[in-house]
């Protein structure tokens, strides 16, 4: 039955929520991305570089994040007579599941010199008295 799972998940997925649903288009760049768990959290890290909160959407359910940006021509790097621009710009999308689920009155996320963090704390466990 394990043998399914892959082909059930990719059908699955053409029936998500948008922010789930991968894009048409490919991202022209994908953002560097570390995700700690703690034993009461997830801690989301994005390198952002050049984008304001304006640039970003992020989108949570009951267990995953959706992060999406449109970095701008010019954010990183002046459009000059350069002889090597690797600055990158355009849109991304990356999307996380998680093991377990998250509590969505308990997420925060900051914006600090091109590092977005986001903290979604995890869900109280059903039965559970803490």
């Amino acid at each position: 039955m394990k043998v399914f799972l892959p082909i059930h998940n990719r059908l699955s997925a053409l029936f998500e929520e948008p922010e789930r649903r991968p894009e048409s288009h490919v991202s022209t760049w994908s953002p560097p991305v570390d995700i700690l768990e703690t034993k009461a959290s997830f801690v989301v890290t994005a390198e952002v570089p050049g984008m304001n909160k304006d640039d970003l959407k992020i989108t949570v359910g009951n267990n995953w994040i959706s992060l999406r940006g449109d970095r701008k021509s010019g954010a990183v790097c002046s459009q000059e007579n350069y002889y090597r621009l690797e600055c990158v710009q355009g849109r991304f999308h990356r999307c996380f599941e998680f093991a377990e689920d998250i509590d969505l009155q308990k997420v925060t996320a900051s914006l600090d010199e091109g590092i977005l963090e986001v903290t979604l704390a995890k869900a109280a466990r059903r039965g559970s008295h803490d």
